[in-house]
């Protein structure tokens, strides 16, 4: 800072107490906009992933959509190359603004920042000199390989630019703008299946949708970049910033939330690999059939929660421990409302659900029971223990919640190879289920609560007050729906699915409108809890 003129240092010092400002302002103001946008997102993906997937397997041969699911499936294993940064920035990022530190913003970011960039030249480096290795062992057919070569070369170049853009959108979530990142990838997946679908219907082959793809991709991510910019004045990540000290400093914490999302990982993806070794390939077919209908209550379940990591580093940061115990118990009550009526309708038309998705008009044997034991095991994690664990690890307690995750997937790997053998695909989702619970119900809720400090009467009446005029409506909906308009020997299709639905969601959801706007509302802890 020296040399510089005092003006300078004043005007930077006005900009950056903005940030402080933004950061300091109640997350509540941001959580309507950024829950309502997430939804958004999410139905929109889920809808054009349908049609621009089954345009694709229409319009392509076997080898170029296999090709082209091939290279996007290696987008998965992203998670594994980030080592927890990602989330190191959002804490970074909230916490310092709390304390004014752009400086020390800049050095963690551009540390990162180079990290990455020099990460993604190795994997571009990488995927040219294996090319012709990965291509032999994909099975790419000789006369398509001048073909398909481009798609393969634009895909790694736009994964190289990404990685180290990527960080903007968790620099986003830092400052609490999770709705302008929503925003953003809204219209980036809009404009994707804009561009496919045109593509695919003048027949363009892999190359061209590729280059397309990777296109919105990328102006997607200097969109982030622009935005990221915009609302934190002063930030800069100019080489000269690297300090590897400053990440290094942080790698614990790092390497923690790397392993609490892998054991994440492994406590939602080992049941398939139990299965396929225990019971066979064919089971896992069966397994995914009921899990599917569990992965989007999952979804439904989450979208409120891009706020909730953030706003806790910083108000952690500036020690504000009423405001972290509001920002807990509100978001949980939240999750809790959301969570319920979807968790009771899937688990009421999980049949239907499962041959929905299917396109099956009866269940494969044991189907039914797996689907439920899994809609069990996801709605009881998610009110017990996924708003906490947010709040958590970026409050000084990673370890312990690192104990309690690797903890939990042990105990379900263990269960899982011993039920499988016992009960078949049933006998894995019902290993999921006691696992869930043991720890929700035995181990994290109890931890929760010691954090909130209130008892056990408090914390569980906390989120009963006021929503159970709610669900004594929606069951006397549910069964008037069920008695008015009895299910038919065939299974019922997506529009009786969406209206029944509708109809019992909306009666819910009208009686506890107060107490879901009570969650953004600025009403005092006391009066709340």
């Amino acid at each position: 800072m020296a040399g510089r003129p005092s003006h300078f240092r004043n005007f930077r010092l006005s900009l950056v107490s903005q940030i402080y400002l933004l950061n300091n302002m109640e997350w509540k103001k941001r959580f309507a906009a950024t829950t309502i946008t997430s939804y958004v997102h999410m139905g929109l993906r889920m809808v054009t992933g349908l049609l621009i997937f089954r345009t694709m397997f229409g319009a392509w041969s076997p080898e170029e959509f296999g090709f082209w699911a091939f290279l996007w499936s290696v987008l998965a294993f992203g998670i594994l190359l980030d080592f927890g940064l990602g989330m190191t920035i959002q804490k970074t990022v909230a916490s310092r603004a709390a304390n004014d530190d752009i400086d020390g913003i800049n050095r963690v970011l551009s540390t990162v920042f180079w990290t990455f960039a020099g990460i993604g030249g190795i994997i571009l480096v990488l995927s040219i000199l294996c090319k012709p290795v990965i291509f032999q062992a994909i099975n790419v057919p000789p006369d398509l390989t001048d073909r398909f070569t481009p798609a393969y070369y634009y895909f790694f170049i736009s994964i190289a630019l990404s990685f180290p853009l990527g960080i903007y959108g968790e620099v986003l979530a830092g400052i609490q703008r999770v709705d302008v990142f929503n925003i953003i990838q809204i219209l980036s997946t809009t404009a994707n299946t804009v561009c496919v679908l045109t593509l695919l219907y003048m027949d363009a082959g892999v190359e061209s949708v590729m280059m397309a793809a990777c296109a919105v991709l990328l102006i997607a991510n200097f969109a982030s970049a622009v935005c990221a910019h915009c609302f934190t004045p002063g930030l800069n990540i100019h080489p000269r910033f690297f300090n590897f000290s400053e990440v290094g400093n942080r790698i614990r914490f790092s390497i923690t939330a790397y392993l609490v999302v892998f054991s994440g990982i492994v406590l939602t993806k080992t049941d398939q690999a139990v299965i396929a070794g225990v019971l066979g390939l064919g089971s896992v077919t069966l397994y995914q059939a009921a899990a599917k209908v569990s992965e989007i209550l999952n979804m439904l379940a989450t979208q409120s929660e891009n706020l909730i990591s953030p706003a806790a580093a910083n108000l952690h940061a500036r020690g504000n421990r009423k405001g972290l115990i509001d920002l807990l118990l509100k978001n949980s009550r939240f999750l809790f409302t959301i969570t319920t009526p979807c968790y009771v309708l899937a688990a009421f038309f999980l049949k239907d659900l499962i041959c929905l998705l299917t396109g099956e008009e009866t269940l494969p044997e044991g189907a039914f029971l797996t689907g439920q034991l899994l809609l069990g095991a996801i709605y009881i994690g998610t009110i017990t223990s996924s708003c906490g664990r947010r709040v958590m690890v970026m409050c000084g307690m990673e370890d312990l919640l690192l104990k309690f995750s690797l903890t939990q997937a042990g105990v379900n790997l263990v269960l899982s190879v011993i039920l499988a053998r016992l009960w078949g695909v049933p006998g894995v989702a019902a290993a999921t289920l006691i696992s869930s619970t043991i720890f929700g119900f035995g181990v994290f809720l109890p931890t929760l609560k010691r954090f909130s400090e209130i008892s056990a009467a408090e914390y569980i009446g906390y989120h009963l007050r006021g929503n159970l005029v709610g669900l004594l409506v929606m069951g006397a909906v549910l069964a008037a729906v069920l008695l008015i308009t009895p299910s038919h020997t065939h299974s019922l299709g997506f529009i009786d699915l969406m209206w029944r639905g509708a109809v019992v969601a909306l009666s819910y959801l009208a009686c506890n409108f107060r107490q879901i706007r009570s969650t953004w509302a600025s009403e005092p802890h006391a009066e709340s809890a």
